[in-house]
């Protein structure tokens, strides 16, 4: 698979690259080496999967020192809408998956705390006026206050509409 489009898995394996140890590698390198030898990969993206298999080592051993990853836990300590955490998760996986993707991913998710009403500055461009900012951000904070009533309103009994929803009645068994 040596051609000047493609690049061959043992040429990436040359790296210095120090031993893999993370949970799923052989099988990482096992599915990337067949893809390789079946010559479906083209070398951008062979090259993609052999370094996010770095990447995943690295973050297995704790060392954020990544560009991405500093990036990411930046935004992370500016981040508190709801479910910010699995989304750090996700952006973490994207960085190992998909690195081409991040600043993406990045972005989606300073957009959501701005939307949710925070202001992290990554990405953001000032051509929008804070008056309409400010209008959006409260739009969606009582959007999403009538949407934590309304799941909180359907928890409720449907006999009394005031406890919280604990048994089930089923008159004939069906």
């Amino acid at each position: 698979m040596n051609t000047d489009n493609q690049t061959s898995l043992e040429s990436l394996s040359s790296l210095k690259v120090k031993r893999f140890t993370y949970p799923g590698w052989r099988d990482d390198y096992c599915i990337m080496n067949q893809e390789d030898r079946t010559q479906m990969l083209h070398s951008s993206t062979l090259r993609d999967r052999f370094l996010g298999m770095i990447n995943q080592q690295h973050l297995y051993d704790g060392d954020r020192s990544h560009a991405q990853l500093n990036r990411l836990d930046a935004l992370a300590k500016r981040l508190f809408y709801p479910g910010w955490r699995l989304d750090v998760e996700y952006a973490e996986r994207m960085h190992v998956r998909f690195p081409s993707l991040f600043e993406d991913q990045l972005e989606y998710l300073a957009r959501k705390q701005r939307v949710f009403g925070g202001n992290p500055d990554y990405g953001k461009e000032n051509n929008i006026t804070n008056n309409l900012q400010r209008a959006s951000r409260e739009s969606h904070q009582r959007s999403y206050a009538i949407e934590a009533t309304k799941a909180t309103s359907e928890m409720a009994c449907v006999v009394c509409r005031h406890s919280k929803r604990e048994y089930a009645f089923v008159s004939c068994g069906h």
